[in-house]
């Protein structure tokens, strides 16, 4: 009996009873007895048909429940972070993960995406995914050093503008270095247990960091709540994720192996093709913390940030999306563009439900969200609407670019960036700068044009095949 539902499919053909999951939830079968083909959200196949087994839906739900879970426990390590530093310290706090954020997106500049499409063409082949790997790890850390070298003379400044410490601003400049290097490492080193769906392995690792680092936090946050320390309770954390994920992928891709120069040279054009577009993008999603840093005070900083982590609340979509959705996307022949087509728009679709439930929830319950953030915050009830509206927005449109950049799809700056400058200018023009809504408003501005940018390039192309 067949279940079609164009979320996961096998095919079993001749003699589908005799096929046993072996101890690692593959099935096995003698030769000639049996042939199981999984694809899109199992193991690929050409010639599939769609169905949903009981037993990949299990699967799924069990990985979506552990991954809510592991971001869950980030999420209580920013509250730790929001409740027990200083109005003032949390200010300089969100000055460093902003500057975090702009040289993680700067690294990459779509190269975590290329990386994958060429590593989806051989993922099965040890050497050549292990030298597609050295690759993109060589060209990552090149572009690592320049964003470091550049982002931290501006993180100085900006830490001294708002009152800190000549000491304290070095202190938070020499925390960010490392832990943005080990940051930029541990993105490219999931890929291979991504694309071979080691799902529980990889789950294993991130859940083991995040349970190191909110140890660290409650630990230094109640012992000496400085902003430094709070972002360098990161480092041992990551250091320990990137660890385990050279350990777990040894099998599936051989670090060792000479660099892929056809690979390099793919990699290197689709980032330069992405540059322009991530460039702006960057510096305008953290329009919002610069633009308070200048015209507002040190607790609109805070206050910016504290909701920042609200928003969060729905960033674990964009992690289950990453591991599960975007790999097997990734994976799919090119000739199957109906196929492309149909669950380019299911996966879309999900992800805007939930997005959509998460603002209802929020504009229904304020109060509730605002209880997480303690006393210091409660009064931003209409604020936290509009920050998880932000953040729901900005998982959309990561969720829409990560889908097309895989398949070598980038958006020209051209469509992109005129009508994004434009809306966001309007928007300068007529709202106060002081204002903590009116930083929302601007990120969600910014992100709307991305989603519908995104997408409808993307569909065009599809639909023309």
């Amino acid at each position: 009996m067949r279940l079609h539902l164009s979320v996961i499919a096998r095919t079993l053909c001749h003699h589908a009873d005799t096929c046993t999951p072996d101890a690692s939830g593959h099935f096995a079968s003698a030769p000639g007895t049996c042939r199981l083909q999984e694809l899109i959200l199992s193991v690929p196949a050409v010639s599939a048909r769609w169905g949903f087994p009981l037993r990949s839906l299990t699967t799924l739900a069990g990985t979506v429940a552990v991954q809510a879970g592991t971001q869950l426990l980030v999420f209580a390590s920013g509250i730790l972070l929001v409740r027990n530093l200083s109005i003032e310290q949390y200010a300089y706090y969100t000055l460093a993960t902003a500057a975090l954020g702009i040289a993680a997106a700067l690294s990459d500049s779509g190269m975590v995406s290329a990386l994958i499409g060429q590593c989806g063409r051989v993922w099965q082949q040890p050497d050549r995914l292990g030298a597609v790997m050295a690759t993109g790890l060589a060209i990552r850390r090149t572009v690592s050093l320049a964003c470091i070298a550049l982002l931290c003379p501006i993180l100085f400044w900006l830490a001294m503008r708002q009152g800190n410490s000549l000491s304290q601003a070095l202190l938070l400049c020499g925390a960010v270095a490392p832990v943005f290097f080990v940051t930029a490492s541990a993105a490219v080193l999931e890929i291979p247990l991504r694309l071979h769906q080691r799902l529980r392995p990889l789950q294993i690792v991130q859940l083991t960091g995040t349970l190191a680092r909110l140890a660290l936090v409650a630990m230094t946050s109640l012992v000496y709540p400085m902003a430094w320390l709070a972002v360098l309770s990161s480092l041992f954390p990551l250091w320990l994720i990137n660890r385990q994920l050279r350990e777990r992928s040894v099998t599936l891709a051989n670090f060792d192996a000479s660099h892929d120069e056809e690979a390099r040279k793919k990699i290197v054009a689709q980032v330069l093709r992405t540059l322009p577009g991530t460039i702006y993008y960057v510096f305008a999603s953290q329009l919002t913390v610069l633009l308070i840093s200048f015209f507002g005070t040190t607790e609109g900083v805070a206050q910016v940030g504290a909701l920042g982590r609200i928003a969060t609340i729905v960033s674990f979509l964009m992690m289950v999306f990453g591991m599960i959705a975007t790999p097997r996307y990734a994976r799919i022949p090119e000739t199957e563009g109906r196929k492309l087509l149909r669950l380019y728009l299911l996966l879309m679709g999900g992800v805007a439900a939930a997005c959509c439930a998460a603002v209802l929830f929020a504009w229904l319950a304020p109060g509730v969200v605002l209880l997480i953030l303690g006393a210091k915050y409660g009064s931003l009830t209409s604020e936290v609407v509009i920050a998880v509206a932000s953040g729901a927005l900005s998982v959309l449109a990561s969720a829409s670019s990560g889908l097309a950049s895989v398949r070598g799809t980038v958006v020209s700056p051209l469509v992109s960036i005129p009508p994004s400058i434009a809306a966001q200018a309007l928007l300068i023009y007529l709202l106060p700068l002081d204002s903590v809504s009116s930083m929302f408003w601007l990120s969600i501005t910014l992100s709307s044009v991305q989603v519908a940018t995104n997408v409808g390039v993307f569909l065009r192309r599809l639909l023309r095949g």
